[in-house]
């Protein structure tokens, strides 16, 4: 999947940083921000999206661990 490996999804939002890097200095800060903000959600929702599409072909629920107890279930 996306651990222990190279990201392409990563690769591709710190080239789009660097690419933009130059063009940010001459920016208003907050627009530079802004613009960061923008590439880190829309990795971590093209992530979310790999990730669930990957536990849908394994059959894995996605936010569960396994083996962990029930909070507030019966002792």
């Amino acid at each position: 999947m996306m651990f222990r490996s190279v990201a392409t999804t990563r690769i591709v939002a710190a080239a789009v940083v660097l690419a933009l890097a130059p063009a940010m200095v001459r920016w208003p800060a907050l627009a530079a921000l802004v613009t960061l903000a923008v590439v880190l959600v829309v990795l971590n929702v093209v992530e979310y999206r790999r990730v669930n599409a990957a536990a849908a072909v394994v059959g894995e629920p996605v936010g569960e661990a396994v083996g962990d107890p029930v909070v507030g279930g019966p002792v």
